[in-house]
């Protein structure tokens, strides 16, 4: 191959290169378009969805409260109180009538965030009667201009950019392969030797192997997601099912409950109750919203409040308690969360333990360290790294039959995610067959 045949081929491969450029151009613009017009359709929809169910959410609530206190009496001040149990990402306001078709008043109403755009009146319905209505706005993805328009034009105008740089690279790389290729066949045209083997060959296998790593941690990710659909829906069957025989059964006999059934259905509701504030609680804390309302409190005697009120299910199977270290530990911290955490710990503690559960109060480098033990069958080494990890059950133990698998997961979870809300840390150091020792550092004031 000659200097000219080697020149004829750059110049035919930069004729080329233009016009694949201009495709190029064409493309970006045309998916950015694109793009735009998808994200304006799916910004709409999503504020569809979003409209109706809180319009189905607010009537259930509406119809709930009117069965279970005869009428709509002390609404307002229950949908205040109840107001922050809808989605945190939406701004919402919400109007409760009281009435029928010929006349109604508005009784109730709740805002947070949002002006109020007007929405279908629904009707609350009682045996078939309408006694009032429902109307809820939503501005979660906004009516206003730019939200609908400026940003779909935003994301056509980010991918093209990104198609244009991405273009100009390429462009770059295809220029610098070719100046390389041009320059490999002159010199084995006048050396005769073999060309170089090009490093792609090794850089797409490690493409494939980063892609196998991300296909596996997809495998995974999923794997925990139907795990822990299924914990949920485990948790929620027996409640829900208990519930549903008792009202089933009181509807069908027409008469009214024992107190001991309501009892059960009490019961019930709280334990449902507790699984619904450990995952808001959980979501807030993983996500650095947790309200924290601090004080100055004595550790000491909250630790010692804690033990008093879980040592009653230990002492029927001979378990003893102690508390050791500072005899009067005290931090500035949010005391709610801090007993939430100690109970979680504590009551852990308890379950597992054969005859001790010990906490102990330390002061170390301006931190309270706290360490709740027990003298249990321990935890496997392989489980220390995900005893913390939310919905992470464990397996059964081998010793007393009593295996650290129980509940939802949430526990030890939470612990972790308070500690870290105060700006401390969680811990755990154990041997199977040798108890296990939780250990929680706490800042002793950290604003």
């Amino acid at each position: 191959m000659t200097g000219a045949q080697t020149d004829g081929l750059t110049i035919g491969r930069g004729r080329n290169g233009l016009a694949k450029r201009l495709r190029l151009v064409a493309i970006s613009i045309a998916a950015a378009l694109l793009t735009g017009w998808i994200v304006q359709i799916v910004l709409l929809g999503m504020e569809s969805r979003e409209r109706e169910r809180a319009e189905l959410y607010w009537n259930g609530y509406a119809v709930m409260y009117v069965e279970l206190n005869g009428g709509f009496d002390g609404l307002q001040e229950r949908l205040v109180r109840d107001g922050y149990v809808y989605g945190a990402d939406s701004d919402f306001a919400v109007r409760i009538y009281a009435g029928d078709d010929d006349h109604y008043e508005k009784v109730a109403e709740v805002s947070r965030g949002g002006e109020w755009s007007g929405g279908r009146k629904l009707p609350v319905m009682i045996g078939g009667r309408i006694v009032g209505y429902t109307e809820t706005s939503i501005t979660s993805f906004g009516h206003s201009w730019f939200i609908k328009f400026v940003v779909p034009c935003m994301t056509g105008l980010f991918v093209l950019t990104c198609g244009l740089i991405l273009q100009h690279k390429l462009n770059r790389t295809e220029d610098q392969a070719g100046r390389r290729l041009a320059e490999e066949l002159k010199t084995y045209m006048a050396q005769h030797r073999h060309l170089p083997v090009d490093s792609g060959e090794r850089d797409w296998t490690s493409l494939k192997g980063e892609i196998g790593d991300l296909l596996r941690r997809n495998q995974q990710l999923e794997t925990v997601r139907t795990t822990m659909v299924a914990d949920i829906a485990h948790e929620l069957r027996t409640p829900i099912a208990i519930m549903r025989a008792t009202l089933d059964h009181a509807l069908q006999s027409g008469a009214p409950l024992a107190p001991d059934k309501l009892a059960v259905l009490h019961d019930e509701t709280l334990r449902l109750s507790r699984l619904v504030r450990d995952l808001q609680e959980l979501a807030l804390a993983e996500s650095g919203h947790l309200p924290l309302f601090k004080s100055w409190f004595s550790m000491t005697e909250l630790a010692e409040e804690v033990l008093e009120t879980l040592s009653a299910a230990g002492e029927e199977r001979g378990i003893r308690h102690d508390i050791t270290g500072l005899p009067d530990a005290t931090m500035y911290g949010d005391r709610g969360r801090i007993k939430q955490l100690l109970i979680n710990l504590v009551g852990n503690a308890f379950r597992h333990a054969q005859s001790l559960v010990t906490v102990d109060l330390a002061l170390a480098g301006g931190s309270i360290q706290l360490t709740v033990s027990d003298d249990g069958p321990g935890i496997e080494e392989e489980e220390l790294e995900r005893v913390f990890d939310r919905f992470y059950r464990g397996t059964e133990t081998a010793k007393g039959g009593r295996g650290r698998g129980t509940g939802l997961g949430l526990g030890l979870a939470i612990v972790r995610e308070f500690a870290r809300a105060h700006g401390g840390e969680a811990a755990v150091r154990s041997r199977y067959g040798e108890g296990a020792s939780f250990v929680v550092t706490l800042p002793v004031m950290k604003e």
